[in-house]
C-alpha cells in the first residue's frame, strides 16, 4: 500500500467519524462518555415517552415502570433479595403535576433549585434522615440522604427552565454505603454524569428509544 492510498484511507476514516459525530449532534444528543465505575457498566442514550425525559442510563439494567416514575434495576441473580435501584422522577407528568402536597407541592410552594431542596432537606431532618449536599451546580443538587450506619442513598433534585425533576440511586448498603467509597471507584461521578444529562421531552405514551428492558419481578423496593 502506497503512501498516496494510505492519504486517502485516513480522508474516508476522518470524514466518516466527523459524518457520525454531526448527525448525533443534529439529534441533540451528546457523545456517550465511558463510566468510571463497574457498577453502570456502560451508558445508553434512553428517550421514555412515557414519563417525559431522555437520560443516560445504565444500559445493561432492567427497567419497570412506577405510579409517578421509571425505575431502572442493576442486574442481579435470583437470590439477591434486593436491587440498586436508578428512580427517574418527571413532576411534569400528570400523576405528580395533580398531587397537592408532597414533592410537587413543595415545588410550588418554593419555585427555585434553592428554595425547593431546602424545604425537601427540613422535611427529611424532621423525618431523621442524615443529609448531606454532595454537588451543587447550575439548576442541581445531589444530597446523600441515609437513616443510619449501613445505608445511603444518592437524590438529586433538578430544575431546568423552571420544571422540576429528580433522579435517586437507591438501596446502597454495605461497603457502599460509605460517600468516600463512592467517590473513590467513581459510582458518585457516574452518578453525576447521569444526572446532569437528563433532558425533559414531551410525554408519548408507549414512545421509547430504544425499547426499554423491562424486568419480570421487582425486587422490594422501599
Amino acid at each position: 500500500m502506497d503512501i498516496k492510498q494510505i492519504r486517502t484511507i485516513l480522508t474516508v476514516f476522518i470524514l466518516l467519524t466527523l459524518t457520525a459525530c454531526a448527525s448525533q449532534a443534529r439529534a441533540g444528543k451528546p457523545a456517550l462518555p465511558k463510566p468510571k465505575s463497574e457498577l453502570f457498566g456502560e451508558f445508553v442514550w434512553q428517550e421514555d415517552g412515557d414519563y417525559g425525559y431522555s437520560i443516560l442510563r445504565p444500559s445493561t439494567w432492567s427497567s419497570s415502570p412506577a405510579f409517578e416514575s421509571r425505575l431502572y434495576y442493576v442486574p442481579t441473580t435470583e437470590t439477591d433479595q434486593i436491587s440498586i435501584v436508578l428512580e427517574v422522577v418527571n413532576y411534569q407528568i400528570p400523576a405528580n403535576t395533580e398531587a397537592e402536597d408532597g414533592v410537587m407541592g413543595l415545588f410550588r410552594d418554593n419555585p427555585s433549585i434553592e428554595g425547593w431542596t431546602q424545604a425537601r432537606v427540613n422535611t427529611w431532618g424532621k423525618m431523621g434522615f442524615d443529609i448531606q449536599l454532595l454537588h451543587s451546580s447550575e439548576g442541581i443538587r445531589i444530597y446523600s440522604q441515609s437513616m443510619g450506619p449501613g445505608t445511603l442513598g444518592l437524590v438529586a433534585y433538578i430544575v431546568k427552565q423552571d420544571r422540576p425533576m429528580a433522579v435517586a440511586l437507591v438501596n446502597l448498603s454495605g461497603d457502599m454505603a460509605d460517600i468516600e467509597l463512592l467517590k473513590q471507584n467513581g459510582i458518585f461521578d457516574d452518578f453525576t454524569t447521569i444526572v446532569e444529562s437528563i433532558r425533559m421531552i414531551p410525554v408519548e405514551p408507549g414512545k421509547t428509544n430504544p425499547a426499554l428492558p423491562e424486568r419480570k419481578s421487582s425486587p422490594p423496593y422501599p
